[in-house]
């Protein structure tokens, strides 16, 4: 009965469809948009999720004196064969080293017509692979005085140099901008550090006495299972390039300790992660603290891929595969393979 009705009367067929079309596409469309809203806002392989404040937790040395430390040469005393012989070559280690006269960056500088004059003051490096600059210590305890020039090299080719022109020391800089992530414990209002380049103490924090007997004690020890959020502090405090201090506004934190809350001084817009202008090595870095302190998601931390010590590649290899890693390798490759990309810093200046 129904169908004859329907079949006698197509005006109403009609109507009843276009109405039931318009419903339908309404839903879908808003259905859609709050979709595209939470795409944006929630990490990529995790669901949609409000923001957590990175800064609600733990605590921080702002302001405060830098505390009493245990330096490498006594840690080394007890992990002198699982680390010592591996930490003189370690990239965090090496991070400020002695001046080679052989290394490529020196040989450039000492045939350089122009700055080459200034290259017999220089007492150390900073840097790696892509870029150096040129150190020597000043009259100052805790202070290093920069030269000007630079040098950089793309993809294993030979130092080229810049700023030639007008090479000079350069007393402030290193400690302004410099000094937090490449020198150990740094005093942020008198601008001075206790130690070139990174000691046990930057990762670790102050020693507890009676970590040889109980190893949970230690920060970052293999028996011990830090929070996520602990772990990203530590290593954010140098590899979030992009960030700020907010008490300072200098590019590196106020006096922070390892097991501090990094986020309670430190200012990073973690939306430059999908900034495609920014390089892949310092957008991954981006995402993957995002997602650890604005949304929770614990799985993967910067020691998940990453063994320190060690410098090795695989516990990187092992990981599951997930969207994070498109940032360095192309889906379904090998992850030994990784895209070809220079890493470019502004903060850095190459």
């Amino acid at each position: 009965m129904l169908r004859r009705r329907l079949v006698r009367d197509p005006i109403s067929l009609v109507v009843a469809g276009l109405v039931l079309f318009l419903v339908v596409a309404s839903v879908c469309a808003f259905l859609g948009t709050g979709a595209v809203r939470q795409s944006k806002a929630a990490p990529s392989d995790s669901p949609a999720a409000r923001p957590l404040d990175p800064s609600a937790w733990g605590s921080d040395h702002v302001g405060q004196e830098v505390p009493e430390f245990t330096e490498s040469g006594e840690c080394l005393f007890c992990h002198r064969y699982e680390v010592g012989d591996q930490w003189q070559k370690n990239r965090h280690g090496q991070t400020i080293r002695d001046a080679d006269p052989q290394s490529g960056a020196m040989r450039a500088l000492i045939k350089d017509k122009t700055a080459g004059e200034l290259a017999g003051a220089v007492e150390l490096i900073l840097g790696g692979e892509s870029a150096n600059r040129f150190l020597k210590r000043s009259e100052a305890y805790g202070k290093l005085d920069l030269l000007s020039v630079i040098a950089t090299r793309r993809r294993g080719r030979r130092f080229h140099l810049s700023g030639t022109d007008d090479a000079r020391w350069d007393t402030k800089t290193f400690a302004s901008e410099c000094a937090g992530c490449h020198a150990t414990a740094v005093d942020s209002r008198r601008q001075s550090f206790s130690l070139v380049s990174l000691d046990c103490f930057v990762c670790h924090g102050a020693a507890d006495e009676e970590h040889a007997n109980d190893s949970t004690l230690m920060l970052l020890a293999a028996a011990r299972e830090d929070p996520p959020r602990v772990v990203v502090s530590i290593c954010g405090q140098c590899h979030l390039r992009t960030g700020k201090s907010k008490s300072t506004g200098r590019p590196y934190p106020n006096n922070f300790v390892a097991g501090d809350n990094l986020f309670r001084d430190f200012e990073v817009d973690f939306s430059r992660a999908d900034d495609e202008h920014l390089n892949p090595a310092d957008r991954h870095v981006l995402a993957n603290i995002r997602d650890v302190v604005l949304y929770g998601q614990e799985s993967l931390t910067c020691v998940s891929c990453h063994t320190i010590h060690e410098s090795s590649t695989k516990k990187h290899r092992e990981v599951k595969d997930q969207t994070f890693c498109q940032y360095c390798h192309e889906p379904g490759r090998p992850k030994k393979e990784h895209k070809i990309y220079e890493v470019h810093s502004d903060r850095c200046r190459y």
